[in-house]
């Protein structure tokens, strides 16, 4: 419980125990914000240093992953789970084989800030499943 209070992620209530703290949108677009400039810098340092062969397998994966699911006509659920799964393997590819461990460690702790403030990402599947209304209506109710 001491680690979450340090992270910022509950509060202690006098007397009453602990509370989650609350995350606004300016939190979550200046962890977006960060994500975006870690992985421009991974981006820059990887194709600086060089990309090794399992780092080029990686990446290849995740592309052809990414480019089946967006030649359905339909996506399913399945769907939308491999491409989160093909994003994750791309980004955490770039981080991971950067060659910067400075940039590889902001981004694990850009990545554990990002779950914590995921609430916008209940939208995603009814999304992808390209039910416009249904997210709508999701977003209002949020």
């Amino acid at each position: 419980m001491t680690r979450l209070e340090m992270a910022g992620l509950i509060k202690k209530l006098p007397g009453r125990g602990h509370e989650v703290c609350k995350v606004s949108l300016g939190d979550l677009e200046m962890v977006i914000k960060l994500r975006g400039i870690l992985e421009g810098a991974a981006a820059a340092a990887l194709a600086s240093n060089g990309v090794q062969e399992t780092t080029r397998k990686d990446l290849a994966c995740s592309i052809e992953m990414t480019l089946r699911i967006m030649l359905r006509r339909r996506i399913s659920m399945d769907d939308v789970a491999a491409f989160k799964d093909a994003n994750a393997l791309f980004h955490e590819t770039i981080m991971r084989d950067c060659g910067n461990e400075c940039i590889a460690l902001s981004y694990d702790q850009s990545v554990i800030c990002r779950w914590q403030l995921r609430a916008h990402m209940r939208q995603t599947p009814i999304f992808w499943t390209r039910n416009f209304c249904g997210c709508q209506s999701a977003m209002r109710n949020t």
